[in-house]
């Protein structure tokens, strides 16, 4: 009886800890300018692999903070998540933290992007600039099935 009794207490400390690992990084993500509409909090920033350029479908939403989407493209071209079928290419990146990424919808349908705990919702062929706040690894989903990785570091 003593062992199990143990193991339930176990159980409830692994509980309480992955809950308040939770409450803590549920709001690391908090958006900037962009036509994406967020849902919560998202923030994203990228260092690193180079994402397609594929440009062939204008955007639908307009500019974002005065910048339009061709200006985007170039200021981002390198810290870009573009979203075809729900697939995110590049597949993963690595970001330095507090830097900016573009997260692109190339698809003719709206798509809720989440990163982590937080999301947007991108209209058709829409687009949002975000800043990762915090370090950590990201899981980057699309109307919720695996999309792609960040990982944000220090």
């Amino acid at each position: 009886m003593p062992q199990r009794n143990r193991n339930i207490i176990i159980a409830v400390a692994i509980l309480a800890v992955l809950g308040l690992a939770y409450l803590v990084n549920r709001n690391h993500l908090t958006p900037t300018v962009g036509t994406g509409t967020p849902a919560t909090n998202e923030n994203v920033n990228s260092s690193g692999a180079n994402a397609p350029t594929n440009v062939n479908a204008a955007p639908t939403s307009g500019t974002s903070g005065g910048m339009t989407y061709a200006d985007a493209i170039a200021a981002y071209q390198n810290r870009r998540i573009q979203f075809t079928n729900c697939t995110g290419s590049p597949g993963s990146m690595v970001l330095k933290q507090y830097a900016k990424i573009m997260l692109d919808n190339r698809d003719a349908k709206s798509h809720t992007i989440k990163v982590g705990a937080s999301s947007y919702r991108l209209a058709a062929r829409g687009w949002t600039i975000a800043t990762v706040n915090t370090i950590g690894t990201y899981n980057i989903t699309c109307d919720g099935g695996g999309a792609a990785s960040l990982n944000v570091q220090k």
